[in-house]
């Protein structure tokens, strides 16, 4: 896949964030659906890796330990990139 690495703040919206349950993704303004999204520890892990087709998509984040964390939220053929904190 050949994708664009982008800010999400335009497009996606991540709420709330820090986030201590739950995590709501919604795209706005796109032709496209959200397909994937994987969310990467501190260390580099992946922790999450969900495929998805739809603008609106709500991760159970309780179970993760507190910290900070890279969303990559693909869009067809772009990649966005944004920081999540959990407490």
């Amino acid at each position: 896949m050949n994708t664009t690495e982008r800010q999400a703040s335009e497009n996606i919206e991540i709420y709330p964030n820090p986030a201590t349950e739950s995590v709501n993704f919604t795209l706005y303004n796109m032709e496209e659906a959200i397909t994937q999204i994987e969310i990467i520890d501190a260390s580099g892990k992946r922790v999450f890796n969900f495929e998805i087709n739809g603008p609106f998509y709500q991760l159970k984040v309780d179970g993760l330990e507190s910290g900070m964390y890279i969303a990559n939220i693909v869009n067809g053929s772009k990649k966005y990139v944004e920081k999540l904190v959990v407490h």
